[in-house]
């Protein structure tokens, strides 16, 4: 019969202390690699261009509009997916203000979400109702884009100065190495 370990060969100090010591490592490899020759300006606008990719209106998009604004930006794409990641309870509230504000804007009728919500069952039960109900809710699509936009201008600056002044604090504040 072979010597199994026992059960509990480590003190409960002692796997605290271990998973505190692989916690610090991940957390010093994840903030390496957010910050590997990165200045906190540029990080902060890497977190602001992933939180306006990340809520843009239409669904699916995001992470293509992450790496389009990264590449043309030169920016860390990590800092971008990081911001689309943090982004999308937002994506989710705004929805309605980015419609509203188009409507306005356009000098539209508001869409009800009671048939909306009725038209959209309609479509997921019968996927060949898709695009007739896209071709319905063409406009508001455009008008939730142009909400975006406009939105965007609005808070897209409180969020730079927000980021910046919490990685500028992060850098002043240095990362200890673990080991």
């Amino acid at each position: 019969m072979k010597d199994e370990p026992a059960e509990n060969d480590f003190s409960s100090e002692e796997k605290a202390g271990w998973i505190k010591h692989k916690y610090l490592i991940f957390k010093k490899t994840i903030i390496n690699l957010l910050t590997t020759g990165l200045t906190p300006s540029r990080l902060a606008l890497g977190i602001t261009v992933g939180f306006a990719a990340g809520t843009f209106p239409i669904l699916g998009t995001h992470t293509i509009l992450g790496i389009i604004f990264a590449f043309l930006l030169r920016l860390n794409q990590a800092a971008v997916y990081a911001g689309i990641w943090i982004s999308f309870p937002a994506f989710v509230a705004l929805l309605l203000p980015f419609l509203r504000v188009g409507e306005f804007i356009t000098f539209s009728e508001k869409l009800r979400w009671n048939e909306f919500y009725s038209n959209f069952l309609i479509m997921v039960e019968n996927w060949d109702n898709f695009f007739h109900v896209l071709n319905i809710y063409s406009h508001s699509i455009w008008h939730m884009i142009i909400g975006w936009v406009l939105i965007l201008v609005v808070i897209s600056a409180p969020i730079y100065f927000l980021s910046y002044y919490l990685f500028l604090q992060f850098s002043k504040k240095g990362i200890k190495n673990p080991e």
